[in-house]
């Protein structure tokens, strides 16, 4: 079956996957394609985050699917906002409020389609 992995960033590239295949097989070939280290990688499916352990079959997954690639954040996210937040607030307030906007961030994020965040990604990368 062919999957179309596509990066947030743009680049994208085809696959020839069996589903009996695991997870970690298609990040192998995802590597040796856009040279993406295995561990910086996650791949999502319809809103999930595929296990490594995981086959293709196990989610479903169609001939032709497009399947999403990400990069596991570096440096961490959290970090970001709490440096930004301590710029402005106590170490305290600072902290709470960067508690409370990611689970915000998580909660609205969990809400988008596929493509919202594949057309939000876009704008992102046009504009930065």
């Amino acid at each position: 079956m062919k999957l179309f992995i596509k990066e947030l960033k743009g680049n994208e590239v085809v696959l020839d996957i069996q589903d009996e295949a695991f997870i970690a097989d298609v990040k192998r070939q995802v590597e040796s394609k856009l040279n993406i280290p295995v561990a910086q990688q996650k791949l999502i499916y319809l809103g999930k985050i595929l296990q490594d352990s995981s086959k293709v079959k196990d989610y479903k997954i169609q001939d032709n699917a497009k399947l999403m690639l990400t990069r596991v954040a570096k440096p961490d996210l959290k970090k970001l906002i709490h440096t930004h937040f301590n710029k402005f607030y106590d170490s305290e307030t600072a902290t709470a409020m960067t508690n409370l906007f990611i689970e915000n961030m998580k909660q609205k994020l969990k809400d988008f389609s596929l493509d919202d965040l594949d057309r939000f990604a876009e704008v992102i990368l046009r504009d930065s």
